[in-house]
């Protein structure tokens, strides 16, 4: 479904307008690590194939009773964030 979006806007859009939007991968703190990573490299593979400079962030809901060690601190896709 993203992949089609992004088709369809790519050939809607100009190459400015593109640039400036800004995607937000939800971390999901029920999925598996690896599950997690892969829906992260495919949605980044499918911005990075139909974009020309695709902005990608992670959105998560921190626990409020211990913040400071939630797994996503752990996590590699945070650093490729």
């Amino acid at each position: 479904l993203l992949q089609r979006f992004l088709q369809l806007a790519a050939n809607h859009f100009p190459p400015a307008t593109l640039n400036s939007w800004r995607f937000v991968w939800h971390w999901s703190p029920q999925a598996s690590e690896a599950a997690r990573q892969a829906a992260w490299r495919q949605q980044r593979g499918v911005l990075h194939r139909l974009l020309p400079q695709p902005q990608l962030g992670i959105w998560h809901r921190f626990a409020p009773s211990d913040p400071g060690n939630d797994p996503l601190f752990h996590s590699p896709l945070l650093a490729e964030a």
